[in-house]
């Protein structure tokens, strides 16, 4: 640069040095800015890293809407690079404190993977012991040796779950919710024990699997996510090859249930074909008992009559006493043979009354197998209908028609339709909350995926 080139910018610099100041200052303040932030994701990238390995995070996570297996667990166990598998059951509930309500996911507790972080107390071992997470502890203003009480929409035990109420032995927080920003569904943890696993067939509803990784690798880096994306990529491929076998388990299970519904509609139907025949007899003999009795009752209204007409000739004649009283002692003969056949015949009419209310009965007890079975057919959904109760009859009307099967209060069918027709006709009948069936739906709908 020349000397004059020089002197001209350093003369206007002096001219305009508040300028110059100004872009030397936002100059340093823009280093400074870039600087703090590269350096800030740099440590929280550090820090969540040592958080993470520390508790011993899941790489990958396995979700099931049809259950995984223990020939799943297995499997997911020898895939290549996978380190280690730990199973999970989990359902999710409504708990309240006082006037507060919230959702929550009762969870067991993990050992191995996704270990929780102790802040007071003790982790659970009993059934009947559980660890809240410390946000929700506050949320809803529990301490230890409070009851933590999980409840369906319906109030009643969540499904899969022995009890519905444990008692808080520690509070923790659980690294699937490490923000406390971030809305989410807390856990309330338990023991597996908590779980009716014989009711779940062993099957389980997640899989938290680790990978082989470097030790202190940075999880949020290009390299782990390389290295757990190869062993995803063999998972998914596993879950290719695993999903037929488990849609057929699946299948296999649900005709086992199908066959053995038919198997009880087919004995409640020879049930109800031999309450018929009984209920028929019943009928016969009502009605052929009632007959006897009318005609008994005119024997009797007859040799009323006839005594009568005695005891007024014997009044009137006294000539005639002797056969009069023959006469009388005749009619008064007649009279209590009939009302010994009178007895008799009521006698057999409550033998056909009783005969009747037993066969009736009979037929409502087969009745009642058909609603279990229909019952059985519709799973979780069945839980939420108002199922009738069984139906008395009156012996001295015979409008009681046997071929009404009452499903519900309100619907109705007849003895000649099958388990499937009858569930089917439920589903369509308004009977069932909407809420049930789409909660049917979404189950036989992840069963056929």
């Amino acid at each position: 640069m020349k000397k004059t080139q020089l002197k001209d910018a350093l003369r206007n610099i002096w001219k305009q040095k508040v300028s110059y100041l100004s872009i030397i200052v936002i100059a340093f303040l823009g280093v400074t800015t870039f600087l703090g932030i590269n350096y800030s994701d740099g440590a929280l990238r550090k820090n969540g890293s040592i958080m993470y390995n520390a508790v011993n995070f899941r790489d990958i996570e396995i979700v099931s809407t049809a259950l995984l297996t223990g020939e799943d667990l297995d499997a997911l166990q020898n895939v290549e690079g996978v380190v280690d598998v730990e199973p999970v059951w989990q359902v999710g509930a409504k708990t309240s404190s006082g006037d507060k309500r919230q959702d929550i996911n009762v969870i067991t507790l993990t050992r191995r993977i996704n270990q929780p972080q102790l802040i007071e107390g003790r982790l659970p071992e009993a059934a009947g012991e559980c660890a809240v997470e410390q946000r929700l502890a506050n949320d809803m203003g529990w301490r230890l040796g409070d009851s933590v009480e999980a409840l369906n929409a319906k109030g009643e035990t969540p499904d899969n779950l022995k009890d519905d109420r444990f008692q808080i032995v520690g509070i923790a927080n659980h690294p699937d919710h490490t923000s406390v920003s971030i809305p989410d569904t807390l856990y309330v943890m338990v023991p597996q024990t908590a779980f009716d696993t014989e009711k779940l067939d062993g099957c389980f509803m997640k899989a938290e699997i680790i990978v082989d990784k470097p030790e202190g690798i940075d999880r949020f880096g290009r390299d782990y996510e390389a290295t757990v994306g190869v062993v995803r990529a063999k998972l998914e491929a596993l879950g290719e090859l695993r999903a037929p076998i488990r849609n057929e388990e699946i299948k296999d299970q649900a005709q086992i249930k199908i066959d053995d519904a038919q198997t009880e509609l087919n004995e409640a139907q020879q049930q109800l074909d031999q309450a018929r025949e009984e209920l028929d007899a019943g009928w016969s003999a009502l009605s052929e008992g009632e007959t006897q009795i009318g005609e008994k009752e005119e024997q009797i209204t007859e040799a009323s009559e006839q005594l009568t007409a005695l005891k007024d000739e014997i009044e009137g004649a006294d000539g005639q006493l002797a056969d009069a009283k023959s006469q009388l002692a005749s009619a008064e003969a007649k009279l209590n043979k009939g009302r010994a056949e009178l007895n008799k015949g009521k006698k057999q009419l409550k033998a056909g009354r009783e005969a009747l209310i037993e066969a009736w009965n009979q037929l409502e007890d087969a009745k009642a197998t058909v609603r279990d079975a229909v019952r059985s057919k519709l799973g979780s959904a069945g839980n939420s209908v108002n199922w009738a109760d069984k139906r008395s009859v009156n012996v001295d009307k015979s409008g009681a028609n046997a071929e009404e099967v009452w499903i519900t209060n309100n619907f109705k069918v007849t003895l000649s339709w099958s388990v499937g027709d009858i569930a089917r006709a439920l589903v369509y009948s308004g009977e069932i909350p909407d809420k049930a069936l789409i909660a049917l739906y979404e189950t036989l709908k992840g069963g056929e995926g």
